[in-house]
């Protein structure tokens, strides 16, 4: 069991990152407490607070991810209604962290006004969401 650390190029890695040192921290913890040097350099609880709150928040995106890397189900039907999905769960986390609300709405900007816009300009998505028999038309009712 380690550490690990974040990298730009992998989906997800930050989550992961974040996600298995709140899973050593207890250990972590342990480690620095032994040392009356290393105490200095513990976590403070607010601080282990907020990571907990971008796990949640990055949490919507890793399930996302992982939802649309299926390898032998094709997934492209479902990237409009997944990015539908991540921003009701940003608005609604920006109520719950408010303190968060600026990076959470970088991140539903990004999405509404970079990759939706890509998505329009391509015909696959729609056509892919046409033909698939659980969405056919219904993402246009909303």
């Amino acid at each position: 069991v380690q550490l690990l650390r974040d990298c730009k190029t992998h989906w997800s890695s930050t989550f992961n990152m974040i996600h298995q040192f709140l899973i050593l921290y207890p250990a972590i913890q342990n480690f620095l407490n032994q040392s009356s040097d290393l105490q200095d350099l513990d976590f403070k609880s607010d601080e282990i607070q907020i990571l907990e709150e971008i796990i949640s928040i990055l949490e919507v995106t890793h399930q996302a991810q992982e939802l649309l890397s299926f390898e032998q189900t094709p997934t492209l039907s479902l990237m409009l209604p997944v990015y539908q999905v991540i921003i009701n769960a940003w608005r609604i986390q920006c109520n719950n962290y408010t303190h968060l609300q600026h990076f959470i709405k970088a991140g539903i900007c990004k999405i509404e006004e970079k990759y939706i816009p890509m998505m329009k300009k391509t015909h696959a998505y729609a056509i892919a969401m046409t033909v698939n028999p659980a969405i056919k038309l219904s993402w246009t009712k909303e």
